[in-house]
């Protein structure tokens, strides 16, 4: 009988990962019950639906996600400015490129690139806690291809600034959105 199995594998997913946590969601609740919090979240759960579910999370544009991106530049007038200022144009061309392209054209979307940078493919109902910083990368050896990275839980994307044309960051970074999926530096 496949109805055993079943049975046996939901007894032991209940087991391992909701037995651990009911003490802690406990504790929460009687905390939540010392100013009324929790019954008034009983009373109008349909208003917070949305701050405790994905139901308020929304797909991000490519707009609201260049306005996210805070560049981290040089000094004023350095050589390594001139090329922050050329490469971090080009990948907002990028991004803007895929907003409006047909999913088949790239293989990539700017949920993809969002995923990439954050973590997570959609905008929370809140909101993200700080904007994106852009780092650049320099010193790279001639005919590198290193990709770049992001660390997720800084919100920081590190770019590589040897990457001077349109197609060469567009190329680079579809690269690193379609090879790169995980954890680590991704």
């Amino acid at each position: 009988m496949i109805i055993l199995p079943i049975l046996a594998c939901r007894s032991l997913l209940l087991k391992s990962f909701l037995e651990p946590k009911i003490a802690m969601i406990e504790q929460m609740a009687q905390g939540l019950s010392l100013f009324g919090v929790l019954d008034m979240m009983r009373k109008h759960s349909s208003l917070l639906a949305s701050v405790f579910t994905f139901e308020g999370w929304h797909d991000i544009t490519s707009e609201e996600l260049i306005h996210l991106m805070v560049p981290q530049y040089s000094d004023e007038g350095t050589k390594m400015k001139n090329l922050e200022i050329n490469v971090f144009k080009h990948l907002m061309d990028f991004i803007t490129s895929l907003q409006y392209a047909e999913p088949k054209e790239h293989g990539v979307s700017v949920k993809d690139v969002m995923k990439f940078i954050t973590g997570t493919n959609k905008v929370p109902p809140l909101g993200f806690p700080k904007h994106i910083n852009v780092s650049f990368l320099h010193g790279c050896k001639e005919n590198c291809r290193c990709r770049p990275t992001s660390s997720t839980c800084e919100l920081t994307m590190y770019l590589p600034v040897h990457y001077q044309s349109y197609g060469a960051v567009a190329d680079i970074f579809m690269s690193a959105l379609r090879d790169c999926q995980g954890f680590g530096k991704i």
